[in-house]
């Protein structure tokens, strides 16, 4: 079996301004990505592939997907509850795994992000 490699190339300041560039397949990307109205906050959850390291969770309040990074949780979390919504407003959200090759992942690297879900509060 061949074994799958990727390259990650920061761009800019920021750590999540990351491009992931495959050789094969990167890291598994988050998946089954939800987002709820639990009393007036946004309740994200997902599942992900053993052997995250941490995960960025970015939100866009814009149909147009202009995300920001959010929050960060770390690798045994899969939850995060945004109370800073507005009524009136839909948020999306994306989520994007960390991969550690120091925790045995093999390379580090970020996957790509989720598919976007979104929450409209009344």
């Amino acid at each position: 079996m061949a074994r799958k490699t990727w390259t990650v190339f920061a761009a800019a300041a920021s750590a999540l301004a990351l491009v992931l560039a495959c050789g094969g397949e990167g890291p598994p990307a988050p998946y089954n990505v939800t987002v709820s109205n639990l009393a007036g906050a946004a309740d994200l959850r997902w599942e992900c592939d053993v052997g995250a390291d941490r995960f960025v969770i970015q939100r866009s309040d814009t149909v147009d997907y202009n995300f920001r990074d959010w929050a960060w949780k770390a690798g045994a979390e899969r939850e995060f509850i945004d109370y800073e919504v507005v009524a009136g407003n839909t948020y999306y959200y994306r989520v994007a795994a960390w991969y550690d090759a120091a925790s045995g992942g093999g390379t580090s690297g970020w996957s790509e992000y989720s598919q976007p879900v979104s929450v409209k509060f009344e």
